[in-house]
């Protein structure tokens, strides 16, 4: 009887202390419910607060705003060079001062120019006149002209034709195109008062001749071909930096009216689109350097501590902040040569490389300074609900 009366106080003890921890977890549990409530509750402006944190981090300090100077300044200088190199053309007889020794022509055989006629004889592709009437119908060169018509002219194909031009005394010129298929012809160039085209070729028969010349005497056609590789590589730089330059590559294939207008209406030629190529690769390069001359600064000599992302953010505003300040540096000068009705010179001097460049950067920039704000105040809201 005892025993049970001692089994029944223990029970009742036990179930007293099970309750009581039971209401100890019932209010502990309304407590931390109430605690991310309230957490929940505050979220929104905790996230606003993150946002302004990551701005502060984010702040530009003295240091990089003399980074973005030194960087929009090295930028505006080369904007600056390469419009002096674009607009400040030589004419044809300087040009061939710099880079011509005498030459005198004296052709002597159809599709065959010996090494030495093809060191002293001009560029076949340079004549103009012809002594066959017909020749003259079918042929429309002129001093400004021939460049577009001629293929020796072209950047990239004069490689191939011009070259071989020089080999077999010979003119290769494009018609255009013709049910959608490239018009070219060749013809023979001879001696006369002047360089003078005098009877048609054949472009396969010249390209023949000196397949069969190298063939047939590799040491001579080799030597001949280098000689005449030189001669049209010497020829372009002395034609591209005049005031007539030289066609788009490719463009006078399809259409010469075309690309002698783009140069005579617009000025867009060789040179123009060389050196739009090049202000791209140069504005990418510095900005690089600034980059990395900023980096090594905040490394080594201002023993920076910071989050990496937020570094990584003010790198981005650097790079944003100098391709804007380019941006408006060359829409201005746009703006007062056309306000002054210097139109082809608003077009050959603006940077469209550069400013290309700088599109793609300020665009790409804010969306990577964007990314990272998201992921800073995802990963500041993360800790802050781990934290509730």
């Amino acid at each position: 009887m005892a025993d049970n009366d001692i089994n029944k106080k223990d029970l009742v003890s036990d179930l007293k202390a099970l309750m009581e921890q039971y209401d100890q977890s019932c209010e502990n549990y309304e407590t931390r419910i109430q605690e991310l409530e309230n957490g929940a509750v505050k979220l929104p402006k905790m996230v606003e607060t993150f946002h302004r944190d990551f701005d502060i981090d984010t702040k530009l300090t003295d240091t990089d705003i003399a980074f973005i100077l030194i960087g929009l300044t090295f930028r505006e200088v080369a904007s600056g060079l390469f419009k002096s190199f674009k607009l400040n053309r030589l004419n044809d007889q300087d040009s061939a001062k710099l880079f011509h020794s005498k030459e005198k022509s004296n052709r002597t055989k159809k599709y065959y120019a010996s090494v030495d006629e093809i060191i002293s004889n001009p560029v076949p592709y340079d004549a103009i006149c012809s002594t066959d009437i017909d020749i003259k119908k079918e042929v429309k060169l002129s001093g400004f002209g021939h460049r577009f018509n001629t293929l020796g002219h072209d950047p990239v194909l004069g490689f191939i034709f011009g070259t071989a031009n020089i080999m077999t005394n010979t003119i290769t010129v494009s018609n255009g195109m013709s049910s959608f298929i490239p018009s070219i012809a060749t013809y023979h160039v001879g001696t006369f008062e002047k360089d003078m085209l005098y009877d048609r070729a054949d472009t396969i028969e010249m390209f023949y001749r000196i397949y069969e010349r190298i063939s047939n005497d590799p040491k001579e056609g080799f030597t001949a071909f280098g000689t005449a590789l030189i001669k049209e590589l010497i020829h372009l730089l002395s034609d591209v930096k005049t005031a007539k330059s030289l066609p788009i590559p490719f463009v006078g294939v399809v259409s010469p009216q075309l690309s002698r207008r783009m140069q005579l209406y617009l000025g867009i030629d060789s040179l123009v689109v060389s050196s739009n190529i090049a202000e791209f690769f140069v504005s990418q390069l510095i900005d690089k350097g600034i980059i990395i001359a900023r980096d090594f600064w905040w490394r080594y000599i201002e023993k920076g501590q910071a989050n990496e992302k937020s570094v990584e953010a003010r790198w981005k505003l650097i790079e944003l902040y100098i391709n804007e300040g380019a941006l408006v540096g060359e829409n201005a000068y746009m703006i007062v040569e056309l306000i002054q009705g210097n139109v082809k010179k608003a077009i050959q001097g603006y940077s469209f490389g550069g400013i290309w460049y700088s599109l793609q950067k300020i665009l790409n920039n804010q969306q990577m300074i964007a990314s990272l704000r998201g992921e800073y105040v995802i990963n500041r809201s993360e800790e802050y609900i781990k934290n509730v």
